[in-house]
């Protein structure tokens, strides 16, 4: 694995998801105990994708193992924030995006599909646990869920096909 890969995503992942988050919990009207729950994942969320970076650069023979844990790290934690926030900020839910997005760029096509269905499955369902419902709601709903989808097999893709172009 690239470290340089590693960096970009932190680089433009992490703030965005700053971003959506702060932006909920100032523009929202969130509970103070939601605010403090949701900052409190950011952090942990962005330490560990800042130590993971630091790790890997140290030891890079240990990128196999760590980059799934960082996956896996963020996307439970974003289901937690997601969770909590939707209903507040309603873009909360690319934080779902975010995920099968740096999977598109770490695996190959299999498993950045897999991700994606995950991920986009895990929207479906805060939306059923939250009680969405209507033909409209239910539509915007699987529309963010193929979007999901579609972007990460399309940056998968491109990440192929430049690939094998600078070979």
């Amino acid at each position: 694995m690239n470290l340089e890969i590693v960096k970009l995503i932190n680089r433009y992942f992490t703030p965005f998801a700053l971003f959506l988050i702060l932006a909920a919990a100032f523009l929202g009207s969130c509970s103070r105990t939601v605010i403090i729950v949701s900052g409190l994942l950011v952090f942990i969320s962005v330490e560990l994708n800042f130590f993971t970076v630091n790790l890997i650069s140290d030891k890079p023979e240990k990128a196999k193992m760590v980059i799934p844990i960082r996956v896996v790290s963020n996307f439970l934690i974003n289901i937690v924030i997601v969770y909590f926030l939707i209903d507040i900020w309603y873009p909360i839910w690319l934080l779902f995006a975010l995920t099968p997005i740096a999977s598109a760029v770490y695996y190959d096509e299999k498993k950045c599909f897999k991700i994606s269905i995950i991920s986009a499955a895990t929207l479906l369902l805060v939306h059923f646990f939250k009680g969405t419902s209507g033909l409209l709601d239910w539509g915007q709903a699987a529309t963010y869920a193929v979007f999901i989808v579609l972007i990460s097999m399309f940056i998968n893709g491109l990440c192929k096909v430049c690939y094998m172009k600078s070979k």
